[in-house]
């Protein structure tokens, strides 16, 4: 009988340990969504799973489910549900979690907290409010220094108390290139279309000299990394070339639409890219004659392939300075001829230098 008390004792004492262990288990997040390939969840499970967060998944096709209801019913300290349109992300923290937060259980991450609509930037931001919210830094008590006299302190059997963990409100966006804990650094920069417009300088070594132009265009992306761009190439003053019997004036432009991809962070200030695409190049000439020859104008359109490349800076989130060089092949290439004589050609190759402003909607 004696063997079997201690026995049942031991039993026991293995399953409060048990018990003991599963109550301080993971910190337990249900994440609400479309679907677990969305870009938004598939980004929160991978960083809240760095930081150690047990996450259920639960779709939240149909109607909007109550938050506090769902993380009650997973035992769940918080629900965080995914909203496609607009982007946006709904946090509810369980309130004793964190008794002393101001702004309530639920929290709504969107464009305006976070910065940006990019899904990576607002996960990255859900996730650092979760964090300050579930997973708080405790602070460490300094030890207060004994007495010179004092004789040696009487050792204490009990465990020392807990360290009141600190409420970490959510902070500002952390500047650019700025490390936040465990996530990725946070940028407020994000992709979309956007316009740009400045003045360029347009320029073939076939006997023509440069001539200023107007370079506008558009660019979108589809995927983070590559850009759709349509521009034009508006002529403003002409190039000349003369001989004896007369002179003939050359204005040329262009419509050209192509990808390129792009070669820095898509959620960095500083970006560049390159790429090609195809065009349409317009030559419009017009002659004068000197007597008994006759003067002659028209139009001619090439075809353009071309390599195109650019850099710039986002400075505020709306407006960026940027610089571009074109170069491309005018096939066929145009030919300047005065009195049957061939004086000048054009387009091969055509080079464009320009400088601008790009701005965003």
């Amino acid at each position: 009988m004696n063997g079997r008390a201690v026995l049942c004792s031991w039993l026991l004492g293995l399953v409060l340990a048990g018990t003991a262990a599963l109550a301080d288990g993971p910190t337990r997040v249900v994440l609400l969504g479309p679907s677990e390939q969305d870009a938004v969840v598939v980004r929160m499970r991978q960083e809240l799973a760095v930081l150690g967060v047990d996450v259920a998944f639960v779709s939240s096709e149909g109607a909007r489910r109550d938050l506090a209801a769902v993380a009650k019913e997973r035992s769940a300290a918080a629900a965080v549900a995914v909203e496609a349109a607009p982007p946006a992300i709904m946090i509810w923290i369980d309130p004793a979690r964190s008794p002393d937060t101001a702004s309530g259980p639920e929290i709504h991450v969107d464009e305006g907290l976070a910065g940006s609509r990019e899904p990576r930037l607002l996960a990255l931001r859900a996730v650092e409010i979760l964090h300050a919210r579930l997973l708080p830094v405790p602070v460490t008590a300094q030890p207060a220094a004994a007495p010179q006299d004092a004789g040696p302190a009487p050792a204490i059997d009990a465990a020392p108390a807990a360290a009141a963990p600190t409420e970490a409100a959510p902070a500002a966006l952390a500047p650019p290139d700025a490390p936040t804990g465990n996530a990725r650094p946070v940028r407020p920069v994000v992709r979309g279309p956007s316009v740009f417009l400045g003045p360029g300088v347009l320029a073939s070594p076939g006997g023509l000299g440069p001539v200023p132009d107007v370079w506008l265009g558009a660019r979108w992306a589809p995927i983070g990394v590559l850009d759709l761009e349509l521009a034009g190439l508006l002529p403003t003053m002409p190039a000349t070339v003369s001989a004896p019997e007369g002179s003939m004036m050359l204005r040329a432009g262009a419509v050209v639409a192509g990808a390129s991809l792009r070669l820095t962070d898509p959620a960095a200030r500083l970006f560049a890219t390159a790429g090609a695409g195809l065009g349409a190049m317009l030559v419009a000439f017009s002659g004068q004659a000197s007597p008994p020859f006759q003067a002659a104008s028209g139009l001619r359109a090439t075809m353009l392939p071309y390599a195109h490349a650019a850099a710039g800076y986002w400075i505020v989130p709306r407006v960026a300075v940027r610089a571009d060089v074109l170069v491309g092949f005018a096939l066929p290439e145009p030919v300047l001829t005065i009195a049957g004589q061939r004086v000048a050609t054009f387009g091969e190759p055509a080079a464009l230098v320009a400088a601008g402003v790009e701005v965003r909607p």
